[in-house]
């Protein structure tokens, strides 16, 4: 049963970033949220902090999960390397990617802003016809 618990919490931690890398930008965005709603700067400083905490906690048992596969051998090491820049690079997307600049329906305003020209500028964007999250 300590190997099930053991497996079942280093499955969680692996998971753990996907759920609170979105809810820190999510809640902290006034797009999504509205002026009223987002979070403060403050807030958002120590929700992400915390996350920091979490995360760098997650990295130790990483390094736990590294060493058993050294001893493993080189297969188990490349597959451990596969694992990790699939995983680093998701979670750098979730934190970095493009709804940090505003998202699909911002990307595409500016790419209808090229070929219009100021015809498409002038006028006021429902918000409520683009889509929040994608």
């Amino acid at each position: 049963m300590d190997a099930a618990a053991q497996a079942l919490n280093v499955v969680q931690s692996i998971q753990l970033p996907f759920a609170l890398v979105p809810l820190i930008r999510l809640t902290a965005s006034q797009r999504v949220m509205g002026k009223a709603h987002a979070a403060s700067g403050v807030l958002v400083a120590a929700a992400t902090a915390a996350a920091a905490a979490v995360l760098a906690c997650n990295a130790g048992v990483a390094a736990q999960l590294w060493d058993a596969a050294v001893s493993s051998g080189p297969l188990a090491v490349t597959g451990a390397c596969l694992f990790a820049g699939a995983y680093f690079g998701l979670v750098g997307y979730l934190a970095f990617g493009p709804a940090a600049n505003g998202g699909v329906g911002a990307a595409r305003e500016r790419r209808g802003r090229g070929r219009r020209g100021s015809r498409r500028s002038s006028r006021s964007v429902n918000a409520a016809a683009e889509p929040l999250l994608l």
